[in-house]
């Protein structure tokens, strides 16, 4: 239980930092716009969801010419799926205990991997029916 309530903080935090730098995206300040562009590059994939997230809020035209250049050098990542993930997914449903669906919860909110965080829904759809 420990776990899980570290990794939930974890995730809080790292949102947390997520949210600021697209904030940042419209700052006053290019050097600031700047370090929040290469800040969230570096975070790679897993903030793809936050940033489509903010194009979903209207965002004006500054932030939203980076967020779609975020997105798009973001996008080729993407597509690499992790054959070991892939492989942990199917063994989390193969084996359909308490503690698989729990790490599978976590996996769905976690945002490591759009496609992960998909995967890992629409494994636990699966294993509700």
């Amino acid at each position: 239980m420990f776990k899980a309530q570290l990794r939930l903080e974890q995730r809080k935090e790292e949102a947390s930092r997520v949210s600021k730098l697209i904030a940042d995206l419209d700052s006053d300040d290019l050097a600031v716009r700047d370090r929040a562009f290469e800040n969230l590059l570096k975070l790679g994939d897993k903030v793809q969801a936050a940033l489509k997230c903010s194009l979903g809020k209207k965002p004006g035209p500054e932030v939203r010419s980076r967020v779609e250049k975020l997105l798009e050098k973001l996008e080729p990542a993407s597509k690499l799926i992790d054959s070991r993930d892939m492989r942990v997914l199917e063994v989390l449903e193969a084996i359909h205990t308490a503690e698989a669906r729990s790490i599978l919860e976590v996996l769905a909110t976690e945002p490591k991997s759009v496609w992960l965080m998909e995967e890992a829904t629409a494994a636990l759809r699966r294993l509700g029916r």
